[in-house]
């Protein structure tokens, strides 16, 4: 087999150019081994070749934006175990091949290398885990000193770099592909509890719902039926769903946002661009008497220089300042009105979910963070409620628990995560039932909170939950009906625990999660978000059904317009046929809005308690007196 022109002579040229002081000289190409080096590595990428004498060759490749492919080699003609050596500065690198239509990542390389270049084993692999090729994608720490000068593929056992001695040579196990920076990184959030099995039919069924408007419970809370959601630039789409669906409190979060405003100064300290800050707010402006809240989910790189996700013990009072500086330019000069603040997004990943490098867990330490940090933000605006610390799950909730206890001066709001699943294989009615099995969670948890607050009442904002949590998984239920009866048990099983504030779906406006997709189309999920809003923010009236697995009801006794209304959730396979009592009777004219597998439907004139109402399978059916 003839090797590519382009490697050997790239190879051939950059042996015979090397310096005798060089420690790192590169393999020679065979049908064993490849290699790729210097200004070739650009080739059909679009990245930044730049010149160094430290480089390989003179020259380096650099990123020009954030999880990009910064080389790609194809792979070597024989060898049944390959080896992938990187030479590279200042980045983070992870692997990429593609097996037929599947793209497929493997563990990400954290030793970045920060002052020189040097080699690393990327990692060993059977032939068989790779396809034709293999590309390197970079993460978002990179600088123009950032970048690779040599990816060398070879099935040489006995090659490796000079200097290098204890690399193993084990065959690597596929990993998940690379994070996308805007997803909600819960990997920890799903269901812990068993969850009940119930049969999956399309068998046609009844069911008794009756009403009693004169029993009535306390108001829902006004902020309940709330999402996540942003825009970084004007977005007429974005403003007309967000006013169609009406979330009573919007929550600012993307864990690449606060990252993409860090500006570092040349005196090597951190402020913001405040410009960019500007624009998002303003994009993100919702209708007027909509409450907002911002996240800042993350600290400058360059303030956790051992890379252990956790801020550095001396950059404490410097973030405390950067965040307080951020709510000074919003709040005071911005005169934006930002109502809630919260400290940090799943820092309990690193701090005792998942501590890295050796690490214990130490939930004082983000305690700490979260305390400085408050009270800075305090001092510049004492209106505000401040929270967190955005857990990633409610379980297990000691750890919690002890966070709250140690925050409890300074903490306005308690938040955390929820997600029914990682995966998009779990029958609609295990997705159907963690529904509630997650807002039982949610009551554990504020019931065992409560009870170290020592008589202080805070607020508890359930601030991400959906279906599954992964965007690597598309898991179209979230984009269409059956995501929409998700949302509608999720809401009604909400309503039912007691002290909970608020609930964020994630999220308004996305490709995999959102109530919009990318371009601002409405998908189900949406109408359930405009109908709960419109007509469910009340005081629930007392309602009971024959067949709770089945049909599950919600009732609001002064809803609409200060008037009665209800909603009937289908959560099976089938027809379910409804008959209905109330009491006390109402008068007037009813209206029904219907959300099945053929979509939302126009309002139209009913009667549910003149005769019996056959529900479509799958379906959420809003009835409100007009």
């Amino acid at each position: 087999m003839i090797l590519p022109r382009l490697l050997l002579a790239t190879a051939a040229a950059l042996l015979a150019g090397l310096a005798p002081a060089l420690a790192s000289p590169l393999p020679a190409p065979s049908l064993r081994t490849v290699v790729v080096a210097g200004a070739d590595l650009a080739a059909g990428l679009k990245v930044d070749t730049r010149q160094d004498p430290a480089a390989l060759g003179g020259a380096y490749v650099s990123p020009r934006e954030k999880y990009q492919t910064i080389a790609r080699v194809s792979l070597p003609a024989e060898g049944d175990t390959l080896h992938v050596w990187v030479h590279y500065r200042g980045l983070a690198l992870q692997v990429k091949t593609r097996l037929g239509d599947k793209t497929v990542g493997f563990p990400w390389s954290w030793q970045r290398n920060a002052k020189d270049f040097a080699w690393r084993l990327a990692g060993s692999f059977k032939r068989d885990q790779l396809g034709d090729s293999v590309w390197l994608i970079t993460d978002p720490k990179f600088t123009e000193a950032s970048g690779v000068d040599a990816l060398v593929v070879t099935a040489d056992t006995d090659w490796k770099p000079v200097g290098v001695t204890n690399a193993a040579a084990t065959p690597a196990k596929p990993a998940p592909p690379a994070a996308n920076p805007d997803e909600p990184d819960a990997a920890n959030a799903t269901v812990q509890a068993e969850v009940a099995v119930i049969e999956e039919t399309s068998e046609p069924g009844e069911a008794t719902v009756s009403i009693n408007w004169g029993k009535t419970g306390e108001r829902v809370s006004p902020l309940l039926y709330s999402l996540n959601g942003l825009r970084r630039a004007p977005d007429p789409t974005w403003e007309a769903g967000i006013a169609l669906m009406r979330p009573p409190l919007i929550r600012q979060h993307s864990s690449s946002l606060a990252r993409s405003w860090f500006v570092e100064t040349a005196d090597g300290k951190v402020t913001w661009d405040y410009a960019k800050v500007r624009a998002t707010f303003e994009a993100s402006r919702p209708p007027p008497g909509t409450f907002r809240m911002h996240n800042v989910n993350i600290w400058p790189a360059s303030w956790d220089a051992d890379e252990d996700g956790r801020l550095d013990t001396d950059r404490v009072d410097d973030f405390a300042r950067l965040y307080a500086d951020l709510v000074r330019f919003v709040n005071i000069e911005m005169k934006a009105g930002i109502q809630y603040w919260e400290i940090t997004n799943e820092k309990d990943m690193p701090y005792w979910r998942k501590p890295r490098k050796d690490n214990t867990p130490d939930v004082a330490a983000l305690a700490r963070v979260y305390n400085t940090t408050a009270a800075a933000i305090r001092a510049v605006d004492p209106t505000v409620k401040i929270g967190g610390p955005a857990v990633c799950s409610p379980l297990p909730m000691g750890p919690l628990v002890e966070f709250a206890r140690l925050t409890r001066d300074q903490l306005d709001f308690f938040s955390f995560h929820h997600y029914a699943t990682g995966n998009n294989t779990e029958p609609d009615q295990v997705i159907y039932e963690k529904a509630f099995v997650m807002a039982d969670d949610a009551r554990n948890l504020i019931r065992r909170i409560d009870a170290v607050m020592k008589g202080k009442v805070i607020e508890y904002h359930l601030n991400e939950f959906n279906i599954c949590y992964s965007w690597r998984k598309p898991e179209p239920r979230m984009t269409n009906h059956k995501g929409a009866v998700f949302d509608a048990l999720s809401l009604i099983a909400y309503t039912r625990v007691p002290g909970l504030t608020a609930t964020n779906a994630w999220g308004a406006m996305d490709r995999v999660y959102g109530k919009m997709d990318q371009r601002g189309s409405l998908r189900p999920g949406a109408y359930v978000y405009h109908y709960f809003n419109r007509l469910l923010s009340g005081r629930p009236a007392a309602v009971t059904t024959s067949a709770d697995k089945a049909v599950v009801p919600f009732a609001v006794a002064d809803g609409h317009e200060g008037r009665p209304a209800f909603v009937l959730v289908n959560r099976t396979n089938g027809e379910q046929t409804v008959t209905f009592t109330e009491s006390p009777a109402q008068t007037g004219s009813w209206q029904v809005a219907v959300i099945d597998a053929g979509g939302p439907r126009p309002a139209a004139p009913a009667a549910p308690f003149k005769a019996p109402v056959t529900l479509s399978p799958h379906s959420v059916n809003f009835y409100w007196l007009d």
